[in-house]
Protein backbone atom coordinates (compact mmCIF):
# COMPACT_ATOMS: atom_id res chain seq x y z
CA UNK A 1 0.00 0.00 0.00
CA UNK A 2 2.54 2.57 0.80
CA UNK A 3 4.59 1.13 -2.24
CA UNK A 4 1.42 2.09 -4.35
CA UNK A 5 0.85 5.71 -2.50
CA UNK A 6 4.75 6.07 -2.90
CA UNK A 7 3.89 6.03 -6.72
CA UNK A 8 1.20 7.85 -6.92
CA UNK A 9 3.08 11.19 -4.70
CA UNK A 10 6.13 10.28 -7.35
CA UNK A 11 3.56 10.73 -10.29
CA UNK A 12 1.97 13.86 -8.89
CA UNK A 13 5.38 15.48 -8.78
CA UNK A 14 6.98 14.36 -12.05
CA UNK A 15 3.00 15.85 -13.72
CA UNK A 16 3.59 18.98 -11.68
CA UNK A 17 7.23 19.29 -13.36
CA UNK A 18 6.24 18.69 -16.57
CA UNK A 19 3.16 21.07 -16.29
CA UNK A 20 6.40 23.59 -15.12
CA UNK A 21 7.95 22.67 -17.93
CA UNK A 22 5.23 23.18 -20.14
CA UNK A 23 4.39 26.75 -18.64
CA UNK A 24 7.86 27.46 -18.63
CA UNK A 25 8.09 26.84 -22.38
CA UNK A 26 5.19 28.91 -23.10
CA UNK A 27 5.87 31.66 -21.09
CA UNK A 28 9.23 31.35 -23.38
CA UNK A 29 7.67 31.37 -26.91
CA UNK A 30 5.80 34.36 -25.65
CA UNK A 31 8.08 36.32 -24.82
CA UNK A 32 10.14 35.35 -27.83
CA UNK A 33 6.70 36.53 -30.27
CA UNK A 34 6.90 40.02 -28.09
CA UNK A 35 10.69 40.50 -29.16
CA UNK A 36 10.29 39.76 -32.95
CA UNK A 37 6.59 42.00 -33.20
CA UNK A 38 8.90 44.72 -31.21
CA UNK A 39 11.86 44.18 -33.72
CA UNK A 40 9.24 44.25 -36.69
CA UNK A 41 8.11 47.37 -35.54
CA UNK A 42 11.48 49.04 -34.94
CA UNK A 43 12.59 48.22 -38.45
CA UNK A 44 9.15 49.31 -39.54
CA UNK A 45 9.94 52.86 -37.97
CA UNK A 46 13.97 52.65 -39.07
CA UNK A 47 12.63 52.44 -42.94
CA UNK A 48 10.41 55.14 -42.46
CA UNK A 49 13.04 57.24 -41.15
CA UNK A 50 15.26 56.03 -44.09
CA UNK A 51 13.07 56.98 -46.75
CA UNK A 52 11.96 60.67 -45.17
CA UNK A 53 16.21 60.89 -45.20
CA UNK A 54 16.01 60.02 -48.95
CA UNK A 55 13.48 62.57 -49.48
CA UNK A 56 15.06 65.27 -48.11
CA UNK A 57 17.98 64.96 -49.25
CA UNK A 58 16.15 64.82 -53.07
CA UNK A 59 14.91 68.09 -51.96
CA UNK A 60 18.47 69.58 -50.46
CA UNK A 61 20.11 67.92 -53.70
CA UNK A 62 17.45 70.28 -55.97
CA UNK A 63 17.92 72.92 -53.95
CA UNK A 64 21.01 73.27 -54.45
CA UNK A 65 20.83 72.72 -58.63
CA UNK A 66 18.24 75.50 -58.94
CA UNK A 67 20.59 77.57 -56.70
CA UNK A 68 23.66 76.82 -58.83
CA UNK A 69 22.74 78.62 -62.23
CA UNK A 70 21.90 81.98 -59.95
CA UNK A 71 25.34 81.94 -58.18
CA UNK A 72 26.76 81.29 -61.57
CA UNK A 73 25.17 84.34 -63.13
CA UNK A 74 26.18 86.81 -60.06
CA UNK A 75 29.99 85.99 -60.70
Amino acid sequence: MDKKRQEKITEAKSKDKSQMEEEKTEMIRSYIQEVVQYIKRLEEAQSKRQEKLVEKHKEIRQQILDEKPKVNRTE
